[in-house]
């Protein structure tokens, strides 16, 4: 009995002198694991995409059909790029009149199915870059198709800003709402 109980009293004291050498190899592993699941792990997982997606357009060149494929689908890409540079030189050759910046602001409202009420273009101010004409907007809508055109104008950074917003709820359901929205027009070095 007294040999086991110095065998366990080695074996703690044998831990106490080597806790610290422990504690560290485990703190390493730790470190180690965790570094593996936010760095290595997201790097192979995009490896791994990027692998898949070589290898489909590897397999669309070889294949009868895939330069037909490939070909439409850059096309598609195109037209959609197309688009936004005609919107953009538009607003950036358009003439520096208000009513180019309104009528876009009219379409993204119908896109999103909202009434507008008065558009009220307020004092504008010019920059050496740009004339800036702030509008406020009322209009009648839900908070879906609100969210929907405000989000429309603020892909267009280069040409609107959302300064302000105001809501009110109204009987039937639906928003009151009244939208500050900075026109950005350059000027043609006008001052």
């Amino acid at each position: 009995m007294q040999v086991q109980n110095n065998m366990h009293v080695k074996i703690i004291e044998s831990l106490k002198r080597e806790s610290f050498t422990i504690f560290i190899v485990c703190l390493a592993i730790f470190i180690s694991i965790a570094g593996l699941i936010h760095f290595v792990l997201p790097s192979y997982h995009k490896m791994n995409h990027s692998s898949h997606k070589l290898t489909t357009y590897h397999d669309l060149i070889s294949s009868k059909n895939g330069y037909s494929k490939i070909k439409q689908e850059i096309e598609k890409k195109n037209k959609i790029l197309s688009g936004r540079l005609e919107a953009l030189s538009a607003a950036a050759s358009g003439s520096e009149d208000l009513s180019f910046y309104l009528e876009t602001l009219i379409g993204k409202a119908k896109v999103s199915d909202i009434q507008f009420v008065k558009m009220q273009p307020q004092n504008e101010t010019r920059t050496s870059d740009f004339i800036l004409c702030p509008v406020v907007i009322n209009l009648t809508t839900n908070y879906h198709a609100l969210g929907q055109f405000v989000s429309s104008i603020e892909k267009l950074p280069h040409m609107f800003k959302v300064e302000r917003l105001a809501m009110e709820s109204t009987t039937i359901g639906k928003l009151e709402t009244r939208i500050l929205v900075t026109c950005y027009i350059p000027s043609m070095g006008e001052k």
